[in-house]
């Protein structure tokens, strides 16, 4: 008999025990995140967790996307060198490179070159003319012809100018991309010194 009401009050107890457990479970706070909607149990009244404003989501939305194009920049560094030194592995081809390009703008200026030469000997005759004239308004024929050759030299101003123009640009981007492989070729990191700088526009004094 001792024994049966020993098991009877182990029995009492567990039940007792597990009563109260769901006691205290059902007195336990449901908690639901508004933002995560992550739902947690807790002996402690819930916590409340607000929303953010519109302005807190547009603030986040902003910083996400600039960290997006943060990182789109660095790989596109990293790529660009990575391009850039094995399009030159050593000094002497981007050298070579450099005067190859310098070389292609030199043949450019034969034609230039060539129609200056004729609207040189073009003035001579011209100018022997004039002489006669000092002091006096040139005939209109002869003016004509002045005229016609003082445009052509204008225009051909504006063609070396261009060509000069162009010969600046391709030293600032050899000497930019020189800068640059120097670090590389001594073993910098590829993306480590950002975007490669566009090479500033060149100006020829007036």
């Amino acid at each position: 008999m001792k024994q049966w009401r020993l098991v009877l009050g182990m029995v009492a107890g567990i039940g007792l025990a597990a009563a109260c457990q769901d006691a205290a479970f059902a007195r336990m706070n449901k908690c639901v995140d508004p933002v995560t909607k992550a739902v947690t149990l807790s002996d402690l009244p819930c916590k409340e967790s607000l929303a953010p404003t519109p302005a807190q989501a547009a603030a986040s939305a902003e910083a996400d996307r600039q960290a997006e194009i943060e990182e789109a920049g660095r790989q596109a560094a990293r790529r660009a060198d990575r391009q850039l030194r094995d399009k030159y592995p050593d000094q002497a081809s981007h050298r070579r490179a450099h005067h190859n390009e310098l070389l292609e703008v030199s043949r450019m200026l034969r034609g230039p070159t060539a129609r200056y030469r004729e609207l040189v000997e073009q003035r001579k005759p011209l100018d022997v003319q004039a002489a006669f004239y000092v002091g006096k308004p040139l005939p209109l024929e002869l003016k004509r012809k002045f005229d016609a050759n003082e445009a052509a030299f204008a225009a051909l101003v504006d063609v070396f100018r261009g060509l000069q123009l162009e010969v600046a640009a391709i030293d600032a981007q050899f000497g930019n991309e020189r800068a640059r492989l120097s670090r590389l070729w001594a073993g910098a990191p590829p993306g480590s010194m950002g975007p490669l700088p566009a090479a500033s526009a060149p100006s020829l004094p007036r």
